[in-house]
């Protein structure tokens, strides 16, 4: 009986709720949602992003081995912007602790990033978790690892920008698209002679 009570008394709640929101409306949307906005703002135009969609539709990586290599070059480029990123920040503190402070971030998550890349493909096995001991994850393993790694990067990037504008609202990329053409060059020359 108590149970049908506790029960009763929550889909009242519920009901109550959704009454309430009916009348007047949604609550508004909160400030974080506006600030995970922004971030995808900056996700979605990003010159490194542009830049390696552009470049995969044009050198179309296809074996296993291609397609980890192009993932590393974008992963690559993420942790440059990172790295600036930080830099940027311990160039706006005169606090020793702060720098430490920065650098005790980056290391802990880049070696999260790590981690991470190895553990993510195995949330795509498909018989990970389904209490086989053995596990096989396939050639794709090694390019969801790295892709795990630019996400990653690329998180933390956007997590960095942010706090940057916060502080004097401008962040200029330091991706040069001219370094990562040559480095693509070097990586794919036969796909990247037939570009025009």
């Amino acid at each position: 009986m108590k149970k049908k009570v506790v029960i009763s008394g929550i889909l009242f709640a519920v009901i109550v709720l959704l009454g309430a929101f009916m009348i007047h409306g949604l609550p508004p949307v909160s400030d974080a949602y506006v600030a995970h906005e922004t971030d995808n703002t900056v996700f979605e135009s990003n010159p490194i992003d542009s830049y390696f969609s552009e470049m995969a539709s044009k050198i179309v990586p296809t074996t296993t081995v291609e397609m980890v290599e192009f993932e590393l070059i974008i992963t690559s480029a993420w942790e440059a912007e990172m790295e600036n990123c930080y830099d940027i920040l311990k160039g706006k503190t005169k606090s020793e602790y702060v720098r430490g402070l920065l650098d005790d971030d980056k290391n802990s998550y880049v070696a999260y990033i790590m981690n991470n890349g190895k553990l993510s493909p195995y949330f795509s096995a498909s018989d990970a978790f389904s209490g086989n001991e053995n596990v096989s994850l396939g050639r794709i393993a090694s390019v969801l690892s790295v892709s795990a790694r630019t996400d990653g990067y690329r998180q933390k990037t956007v997590e960095l920008i942010k706090h940057i504008q916060e502080l004097d609202e401008t962040h200029q990329f330091a991706f040069s698209e001219s370094m990562y053409a040559d480095l693509i060059k070097q990586t794919f020359p036969e796909q990247w002679g037939k570009m025009k």
